[in-house]
């Protein structure tokens, strides 16, 4: 009896561990011709391309781009060249008008992109100095896509800790090759201020989650979507505790049949 409750224990440890492990996974694939990132987390999958609209830029020309853009707007403001900058960044109403032209053309085979979301809790009291529950450093991640990203997933630090203590070390966004064109700078969200004019925000250089950012400035634009998941693949490290495991658990098996 004492045998097979420590061979049952041993399985679940062994079983519970690789379960949490693998989790948290990111998983780069290829999705109708183009790369994307599933999230297991979130349960989303990201452009690989985290400047995704500057890379466009970049190989088909700034002008052809944006009258893509502009072409398939069909929103009552008056979207210009202006909402757009050569780098890749835009103005709020630019984003959300680059993320219809991804739907408009099923960019990676689906035509539900989106930004970011962040969800508003009401806290107050925040600002860039402190920590709240969805605003400012090291905020519930539960609030925001991009800090589930941020902090959970790929492990990036906020400017100040937990305890609002200034940390020198943090340097922004930790750049893995699940990513390619990581912006160190200020992505939109989808929602928007409760005040006209903002919008929410995440910065990628310090950790920051922030509302009223002006909505006519230029920033980027890093496009998500929760109609494209894949099972993420285990961890190597993962693997080998199962493998371990097993073979632990077949070693007491053969002790049992010894004796």
């Amino acid at each position: 009896m004492q045998k097979n409750n420590k061979a049952a224990f041993i399985s679940v440890v062994v079983f519970g561990l690789f379960s949490s492990s693998s989790h948290a996974a990111l998983t780069n694939y290829t999705s109708a011709g183009s790369e994307v990132v599933y999230s297991s987390a979130g349960d989303i999958s990201w452009t690989k391309d985290a400047n995704l609209l500057g890379s466009m830029f970049n190989s088909q020309g700034f002008s052809t781009v944006v009258n893509a853009i502009i072409g398939s707007y069909s929103g009552s403001y008056a979207l210009t060249a202006g909402d757009f900058e050569s780098d890749g960044a835009a103005t709020w109403v630019g984003a959300n008008a680059f993320i219809g032209y991804l739907n408009s053309v099923s960019y990676a085979g689906t035509n539900q992109w989106r930004l970011p979301t962040i969800i508003d809790t009401g806290s107050t009291g925040c600002n860039y100095s402190t920590n709240g529950t969805d605003c400012g450093y090291n905020v519930d991640t539960s609030t925001g896509e991009m800090a589930k990203l941020y902090y959970d997933e790929l492990g990036g630090k906020g400017v100040r800790d937990k305890l609002g203590n200034y940390q020198p070390d943090a340097d922004g966004i930790p750049d893995t090759a699940y990513f390619d064109n990581e912006v160190y700078d200020i992505y939109w969200s989808s929602l928007q201020s409760a005040t006209p004019g903002g919008a929410w925000i995440f910065a990628t250089d310090d950790g920051t989650q922030m509302d009223g950012f002006s909505k006519t400035s230029h920033t980027y634009v890093w496009a998500v979507t929760s109609a494209l998941t894949v099972t993420a693949v285990p961890e190597a490290d993962s693997v080998a505790m199962l493998m371990a495991g097993l073979g632990l658990l077949g070693l007491m098996a053969r002790r049992k049949q010894s004796v």
